[in-house]
């Protein structure tokens, strides 16, 4: 019968050998309470007043045009640093007269709207459109708003 044994020699110590594979993960353990919860400290000091807001962002209104076919609107509630970006509609209307509608003045603060029409009329049994005048009475819709924003 062979048996192992383990010889001693002397001389320089060799080489380390290789690590070893770990072993499987132990299971966690369970998580602790949580601990108690500490007071409150004082209330902190009132920060300064932040700058005013930019103010309303867009103006709408409706008017009615006067005797010359014109209608102002006033917008100074609407706060505008620079002329804004206007779009304008006329109607609704109960005739098929040709309507034009144009601003002819604009400033941060008031819109002026001229509104004309030219009626059709037959000549000589040809259609034709009269000269335009003053649309009195039309209703005039507008919407204002900053320039570079959104409608």
């Amino acid at each position: 019968m062979i048996t192992s044994s383990s010889l001693a020699l002397e001389g320089p110590e060799g080489p380390q050998g290789p690590q070893g594979d770990p072993g499987p993960q132990g299971a966690t353990g369970p998580q602790g309470d949580t601990g108690p919860q500490g007071d409150t400290g004082p209330q902190g000091p009132v920060g300064p007043q932040g700058p005013a807001g930019p103010g309303l962002q867009s103006f709408r209104a409706t008017g009615t045009t006067d005797g010359a076919g014109n209608v102002t609107f006033n917008m100074a509630a609407a706060s505008f640093g620079a002329s804004p970006v206007v779009t304008v509609t006329v109607g609704p209307t109960g005739d098929t007269a040709l309507t034009e509608a144009r601003i002819s003045a604009l400033s941060p603060t008031s819109c002026t709207v001229s509104v004309r029409r030219a009626p059709g009329i037959v000549l000589l049994g040809i259609q034709i459109l009269a000269l335009p005048g003053p649309s009195v009475g039309a209703t005039v819709h507008i919407h204002a708003f900053p320039v570079g924003s959104q409608p």
